[in-house]
């Protein structure tokens, strides 16, 4: 809701958080999901003053055995039935599998420079690496947006075919 109060927790979130839904339901977020950016950047309080969406931000949240688990969260704002904003919803997925793959350089580097979303984009051609264009949001401090993205993706469809 408005409040950041959780109003609903499927069982995916159960696993990833460690906790029952029956224990979340009623309490704010920032109690069970104990992330860096709860009090500083909250996805969910973003959407809900900015009414712009938060799409695959990495955050880490701390589980109910206090371990370090990374997400990807994404944000929508809630409406009723006559389009009045009621509160905003997040989705978050566990995304500790593909940190495992990503480079351990690449990965401090990000975390270092306080990076909230990066794409990389490897650069080959005829078989050979010729290095990676990497975009973040450094200077702007926000995450991307899908809109960056769809750029991004145009841009790297589009150097693709022209090699």
């Amino acid at each position: 809701d408005k409040n950041c109060t959780i109003t609903a927790f499927n069982p995916a979130a159960e696993q990833i958080t460690g906790f029952q839904a029956s224990e979340a339901i009623g309490k704010h977020c920032f109690d069970i999901f104990r992330a860096d950016i709860c009090h500083t950047h909250c996805a969910l309080k973003d959407t809900l003053k900015k009414h712009d969406p938060v799409i695959n931000a990495r955050v880490t949240i701390i589980n109910r055995e206090g371990c370090e688990i990374p997400i990807s969260v994404s944000t929508t704002l809630l409406r009723n039935g006559k389009d009045n904003i009621i509160g905003a919803v997040e989705f978050f997925n566990d995304i500790s599998e593909i940190e495992k793959e990503f480079s351990r350089k690449s990965l401090e580097l990000a975390r270092r420079m306080d990076v909230r979303s990066l794409i990389c984009i490897p650069i080959i051609y005829e078989k050979e690496s010729l290095g990676i264009l990497a975009v973040d949001n450094v200077r702007s401090r926000r995450n991307l947006t899908q809109s960056d993205v769809s750029l991004l993706t145009g841009v790297a469809s589009q150097m693709a075919q022209s090699r």
